[in-house]
């Protein structure tokens, strides 16, 4: 029942709901926001959106890096083979060699 988000609450434990947008299933959330409605609950504690927001970017930046780590990428320019002006010399005659110029 709204555990779905129970990683909120380990991020940003001061604050009373599991999940932050309205629309989210958090029944525990719309409990105490009705309590705080009828005077039942007060000084409910909420972390700044901008806080927040970081945090979701966070998680994604790891995801992505995650994805970044399993492609394979070209060789950095340092790691790419020397040639020489002769060996590409030689092997230009024999590519013409080879094709009977």
């Amino acid at each position: 029942m709204g555990e779905g988000y129970h990683n909120f609450h380990h991020q940003f434990p001061m604050d009373y709901r599991n999940a932050f947008l309205w629309y989210q299933y958090d029944p525990t959330k719309w409990f105490i926001a009705l309590c705080a409605t009828v005077g039942l609950a007060d000084n409910l504690n909420r972390f700044p959106s901008n806080e927040i927001a970081k945090g979701r970017l966070g998680m994604e930046l790891k995801e992505l890096k995650k994805l970044q780590d399993g492609l394979e990428w070209p060789l950095e320019a340092e790691d790419l083979p020397i040639v020489s002006w002769e060996s590409c010399e030689c092997t230009c005659r024999m590519t013409f060699l080879l094709m009977g110029y």
